[in-house]
């Protein structure tokens, strides 16, 4: 059974995906939202270079243990935001 929601067309979300700010949202009801994406960008920079660092000099689609730990690391970083 399929369940459809009861909408309230009268209000509205606005949502801009940027890049340092990662979601900015604003309503018609007075509500505003923004998420910082500054720490999510550096997470991949770091990121970004580890593994840049670590393929260097390797065949294509080269992948190792330490490739797995650092992808594991990020990914535990973007879940949980530690």
């Amino acid at each position: 059974m399929v369940i459809k929601p009861q909408l309230d067309r009268e209000n509205v979300l606005g949502i801009d995906h940027g890049v340092n700010n990662w979601l900015t949202c604003v309503s018609n009801v007075n509500t505003s939202l923004i998420v910082d994406g500054k720490q999510i960008k550096s997470m991949n920079r770091w990121y970004n270079k580890q593994i840049s660092t670590i393929k260097e000099n390797q065949p294509t689609g080269f992948w190792s243990n330490k490739l797995a730990a650092v992808t594991e690391k990020r990914n535990r970083q973007m879940r949980f935001g530690n």
